[in-house]
C-alpha cells in the first residue's frame, strides 16, 4: 500500500515537473520566435 502510493505521488510529480518545463519552455521560447519573425519580416 505505501509503495504503491508512493509511485502514484512520484508519477505526479513527475508530470507536473514536465508540465511546469513544458510551460516555461514555451514561455521562453514563443516570445523569442515571435521577435526573430519580426525581425525577419523587417
Amino acid at each position: 500500500m505505501d509503495f504503491s502510493i508512493f509511485s502514484v505521488n512520484l508519477a505526479i510529480a513527475l508530470s507536473l515537473s514536465a508540465i511546469a518545463l513544458v510551460l516555461t519552455y514555451a514561455l521562453l521560447i514563443r516570445p523569442d520566435q515571435k521577435k526573430t519573425k519580426k525581425s525577419a519580416k523587417v
